[in-house]
Formats: C-alpha cells, sequence, structure tokens
C-alpha cells in the first residue's frame, strides 16, 4: 500500500501575506532599536554638549557674540557716534565716482596716476574737508561700538566695514597728495588719523572686523611705504608713526574675534537644530530663505548636530589656545586641528580651515607692522646720517630706539645693505631664508614695478603648483 504521505513536500510555503507580516513586524522591530538609539544618542549628546558649554562659561569664556561685543557705551563715550556724520558725507551723489579716484591714489593701483588725474583726485578730496576734524573727534572717545545685533549670530549686519574702509583709502589719499606737495607733517598727521579708524573694528568679535581692520592697515603701511619715497617725514612724526604702528596688538584682537567665532557657531548650531537641515539654504541665501522649518526633521538630525558641534567647539579649543600665543611655532598644532578633523563633522570640516588660513593672514600683517617700523627707522638713520646702516646693530645702537622683531621667528628681520639702498624681509609664513625671494601674492604686485629692483627680486611667475608657488619672505627694498 503506497504510503499517503509519500508525495507530501518535506517544507510547505507560507502564505505571501504571513512573510509580509513577518517582515513587517521586523521592520517595526528594527524602528524601535533604531528610535532607542537615537533617542540615547540625543541624550547622552546633549548632555555632553551642555556640560562642555557649562565649562566653557564657568572659565569666564563667554559663548554669546552679544556679551563678547560688551554692553554699548553712552553717546559721550562712544565714536561711533561721531563716525556715523563722517559715513554721511559720503553718502552724497557722486560718492563712488570719488572713491575710485581715492583708490587709485593708493599704492598698488592697477591705474596710473596722470596730472589730470591728479587734479580730479584733489577735487574730490577738497569736497571731504571736515572729515580729519571728524575722525580727532573721534579718536578722543574712549569707546568704539557700533549698534550691531550681535543676538543675530551669521545674520547680523556689519554695514560699517565697507564705510570704515571708505574712509580710511580717503585719509591714505589725502596722505599721499600731501606729501606730493611738500607737507611731510601733515601728510603723517593723515595717517596718524588712517591708524585711529583702523582701531575702530578692532573689539568686534567678528572674523570679518578683523579682516577689515587688517585691510586697512596695510592700506595705511603701504601708503607710509610710498610716501617715504616721496620724502622724509619730521623726525617727531616719523617716531610717534613707528610707536603707533608698535602698539598694535593683533593677537589680542584675533583672540576675541576666534571667541566671537566660536559663539557664532554655537548659534548657527542652534539655528540648524531649530530649523533642520534647510537652515543651512536659509543662511546661504540659495533660495531656500523662508522655508518652514520641519520639527521631525530637525529633530532627526539633531544628534548628528550634537556630535558637528562637539567636534566644532575642540577645534575651535585647540585653535584659539595656538593662535592666542602669536607664536607662529604654534602653527604645527594648528596644522594639527587640520589633519585630525573628523570626517563625521561635515560642518566643521568647512569651517575650521578657512579660520586656520586667517591666521597666516594675521601673521602676515604683523611682519608688515614690523618692516614698516623698520623702514621707518632706516629713513630715519639715512635723513640724519646721509645713508643707511650696515646693519640693524647698528641702527639701533645710533638711534637709541628698539626694533620689533619678526613675529615668524622671534628675531630680528634679515637685513642687507646694497649699494645706496637696502634689503630687508622677514622670513614669511614657511620660516625659511628665500634670500628675500617675496610670497607670490607680494611678488604679483612688484612684478608690475617694470625696470625695478623690486620686480627684479619678484622674479617671473611660478606654475601653478610648483613649490615657489605657496614659499617666500615678505620683503622691502630701495
Amino acid at each position: 500500500m503506497q504510503d499517503s504521505m509519500g508525495d507530501a513536500p518535506i517544507f510547505t510555503r507560507r502564505p505571501i501575506h504571513q512573510r509580509l507580516r513577518r517582515m513587517g513586524r521586523g521592520f517595526l522591530v528594527f524602528l524601535a532599536l533604531l528610535a532607542l538609539a537615537h533617542s540615547a544618542a540625543l541624550l547622552i549628546l546633549g548632555a555632553l554638549l551642555e556640560n562642555r558649554l557649562n565649562a566653557l562659561r564657568q572659565r569666564g569664556e563667554s559663548v554669546s557674540a552679544m556679551e563678547l561685543a560688551g554692553p554699548i557705551p553712552p553717546d559721550s563715550d562712544n565714536a561711533t557716534i561721531v563716525y556715523a556724520r563722517v559715513f554721511r558725507l559720503f553718502d552724497r551723489p557722486g560718492e563712488a565716482k570719488d572713491d575710485a579716484l581715492f583708490a587709485d591714489c593708493l599704492p598698488g593701483s592697477n591705474h596710473a596716476m596722470t596730472p589730470d588725474k591728479w587734479k580730479a583726485a584733489r577735487a574730490a578730496i577738497s569736497r571731504y574737508e571736515e572729515v580729519p576734524g571728524l575722525v580727532e573727534q573721534a579718536l578722543e572717545r574712549p569707546q568704539c561700538r557700533f549698534p550691531v545685533q550681535w543676538d543675530k549670530g551669521f545674520e547680523a549686519l556689519l554695514p560699517h566695514l565697507s564705510k570704515v574702509r571708505q574712509v580710511e583709502r580717503y585719509l591714505c589719499a589725502r596722505a599721499m597728495l600731501e606729501a606730493h606737495d611738500g607737507r611731510m607733517d601733515q601728510s603723517a598727521h593723515c595717517l596718524e588719523l588712517g591708524l585711529g579708524v583702523a582701531r575702530a573694528t578692532a573689539h568686534e568679535p567678528c572674523l570679518i572686523s578683523i579682516l577689515v581692520r587688517i585691510a586697512c592697515l596695510h592700506i595705511v603701511t603701504n601708503t607710509i611705504q610710498e610716501v617715504c619715497t616721496i620724502g622724509p617725514f619730521p623726525e617727531a612724526d616719523s617716531r610717534r608713526l613707528a610707536r603707533e604702528l608698535g602698539e598694535i596688538d593683533l593677537v589680542s584682537d584675533f583672540r576675541l574675534a576666534m571667541r566671537g567665532e566660536r559663539a557664532g557657531g554655537v548659534w548657527a548650531y542652534g539655528y540648524f537644530a531649530s530649523r533642520g537641515p534647510f537652515a543651512a539654504m536659509a543662511l546661504t541665501g540659495s533660495g531656500q530663505g523662508n522655508a518652514r522649518p520641519i520639527p521631525v526633521l530637525g529633530y532627526l538630525w539633531r544628534p548628528f548636530l550634537y556630535a558637528d558641534e562637539l567636534a566644532y567647539l575642540d577645534c575651535l579649543e585647540k585653535q584659539i589656545t595656538a593662535a592666542s600665543e602669536g607664536s607662529v611655532s604654534n602653527y604645527d598644532r594648528i596644522d594639527d586641528v587640520l589633519r585630525f578633523q573628523p570626517w563625521w563633522a561635515p560642518m566643521t570640516r568647512l569651517i575650521v580651515p578657512a579660520l586656520s588660513r586667517v591666521t597666516v593672514t594675521r601673521d602676515e600683517a604683523r611682519a608688515n607692522l614690523s618692516g614698516t617700523q623698520v623702514l621707518l627707522a632706516l629713513h630715519l638713520y639715512r635723513d640724519r646720517f646721509g645713508a643707511y646702516p650696515d646693519s640693524l646693530d647698528v641702527l639701533r645702537t645710533r638711534l637709541g630706539i628698539t626694533l620689533p622683531p619678526d613675529p615668524f621667528t622671534g628675531k630680528d628681520m634679515i637685513y642687507h645693505r646694497q649699494g645706496t639702498g637696502f634689503l630687508f624681509y622677514s622670513l614669511g609664513p614657511d620660516r625659511k631664508d628665500d634670500g628675500g625671494r617675496p610670497i607670490e601674492k607680494l611678488a604679483e604686485q612688484m612684478r608690475k614695478m617694470k625696470g625695478t629692483r623690486a620686480a627684479a627680486l619678484a622674479g617671473p611667475a611660478p606654475t601653478p603648483n610648483s613649490p615657489a608657488w605657496d614659499t617666500g619672505d615678505i620683503p622691502w627694498i630701495e
């Protein structure tokens, strides 16, 4: 007899609805575990972040740009009340054309100054005769705090920055004109006012403000160097300019700005957490500025933001510590920050490298300030003794002055007397003696001075990505 079970399959296939039900239960379990992991990460990372911010506050390190900026002083002490009157003078018809003329008067302009252009510049300068007197009044006030809404973080508006640069260009163009007219004392006075205007943004907790300050200082120092080729400053004015250059403290200004960037980052992470992934589009103005927040996406994204913010605070802490000391030997530590940024912190990887590049910009500006002081001393020596000194030691001894060091090495700049002129230079960011060959952004300007020793020192333009592209010194040559 045939076994009735002989033809039956060993395994039976479940109906499809049962398989779907089983898969659904597995997916629900997976979602539950995922939600549990998300909640745990949210609680743990949120607590770590809150502890980190509290530790900064206990150390007296504010994480609010508003607190870093400080309270607005009374009008009687606030220089911005006077600067507002200065800015209004530049809000007149034809102001843009005048500003272009002022820029053309300055060293490094791409437009040659003809007699007709000097005549036009002279007329433009005369239309703003009130400016020097008003700037003097502003500099007599002990504080300068522009009405910026720092609590808005990266959305805060800084319209005064462009106006500050405009006033700087006017004062330095006027200094050039005074020098050409032989009034060297008045030229020096305009340059002193220019150094004062550059202080207007010194105490703002924002890197953009410090970069504008550095740009203003470059305008003044480049003008001093150019004016020195026109004629000698009176000794008292030369010494006063050198002293004021020596009192500029970009290290402290930069430390405040970096702390402000940390505060701005904390604000930005909070903004992103509350609005979700589209917040970045709103901040960058990519067409989604009015997009409505999506709470669910913001909630899901928050643990990743917390982890990213913790990495950001770690990187900023190391950078602030290194940059605050003002020693370029700390570049190694800054490089470590750049090399070891975590892959899972995209915002940190986006922001921190830009902040590191600004450190180099700051120290190049410090070298420019030191070099300009040495330049003033060299011209003062020549005016007194008839020739440039054989060494910086002779310069120090015979003038009885203290010379600033090269901020990249902490030692004297390299100085060579060459015929009736000289060459001296800072070793620059690479801290290597390249014989005075300039870093490329300076070399580009020097090559325009065709037929001069400066153009010869700059040499031919290197090809992109060649070893010479990002190396070199910061030179002064005559």
